[in-house]
């Protein structure tokens, strides 16, 4: 199980090489059968039956539809054509239609911060960010002030305050490499980093760290997400845990036996904003699973 954890991380950490095309007109919902490489997970903050997938080769939707016959069935999509390789994604919390991104495009090299504002059918590139086209291979946007963006690429942690059109570096003492960022929902201040060795928050937009409960000391913390309403509340997977619950803003943990059952691994975690009790576990198997009682019981979703 050490092993399995270790490849996951390190899958992260490296993520995948460019590939294809970008983004310019295409507004149609493509079916397809499968997705891979997935690099981030969001649930569409104005349709609770829909989630956003973004992959080694563009985004994708999978939606809770009902057939001729009103019984419902999850499709995926492809969003438009876009196929390029989406490593950093962050959907913006108030805007259901606007994505940012960053990663490799079809040409090689790094995409930069890209966005969307038509629900991810075609993308603009807004900023190179600092010694750039940077390719973040992780992004968060700020829910308690979404100028605020912070992104990771080069060993540096770097953040925009004016909705990622103009990017710095923050002078940071994190000590290690930062796997993902979760801005708290709010406090602008703070935010969350799983990084190499545990987990650390910081109380002023990433200048200083401290580590968060002593269970995620020394611990391989591949996933973590922070309820939208109640920071206090989080759920994470790590080497140590399993998937387990805090209550106390990371302080202590409690394990929930329940997803062993599927003998995988999570490596994105997204709360539901709208139904908080409800989240949604994307593994390195590209298969994705659903709790609807805060992470205690879960169930796998399929698609026609």
């Amino acid at each position: 199980m050490k092993r399995i954890f270790l490849l996951a991380l390190f899958s992260l950490l490296l993520g995948a090489t460019a590939c294809t095309k970008t983004s310019t007109s295409n507004t149609a919902l493509t079916p397809v059968d499968s997705f891979e490489h997935a690099h981030g997970l969001a649930v569409d903050i104005a349709d609770s039956n829909k989630l956003l997938i973004a992959t080694h080769d563009g985004l994708f939707l999978l939606a809770n539809e009902q057939d001729q016959n009103k019984k419902s069935q999850q499709k995926l999509y492809r969003i438009g054509d876009m196929e390029d390789d989406l490593m950093g994604f962050s959907a913006h919390p108030t805007q259901p239609r606007t994505f940012f991104a960053s990663g490799h495009p079809a040409k090689g090299g790094n995409l930069g911060i890209v966005q969307s504002t038509d629900g991810g059918y075609t993308w603009k590139k807004i900023a190179n960010g600092v010694n750039g086209p940077v390719d973040f291979h992780t992004m968060a946007i700020s829910s308690a002030n979404p100028s605020l963006l912070y992104g990771w690429y080069d060993g540096e942690l770097q953040k925009t305050l004016d909705g990622g059109l103009s990017w710095g570096v923050v002078e940071t003492d994190v000590p290690t490499e930062i796997i993902s960022l979760h801005p708290d929902p709010n406090d602008e201040n703070t935010v969350y980093a799983v990084v190499i060795g545990g987990l650390m928050m910081s109380t002023d937009q990433g200048a200083h760290w401290t580590d968060v409960g002593e269970q995620m000391s020394n611990n391989a913390v591949i996933a973590l997400a922070v309820n939208p309403q109640d920071p206090q509340k989080m759920v994470s997977f790590s080497r140590n845990l399993g998937l387990a619950i805090s209550t106390d803003g990371g302080k202590t943990w409690e394990n929930q036996p329940d997803f062993e059952k599927y003998e995988d691994i999570p490596l994105y975690l997204v709360f539901d904003p709208q139904q908080t009790n409800t989240l949604y576990a994307l593994s390195r198997s590209n298969k994705l699973y659903k709790s609807v009682d805060h992470a205690a019981t879960w169930t796998e979703i399929t698609w026609a």
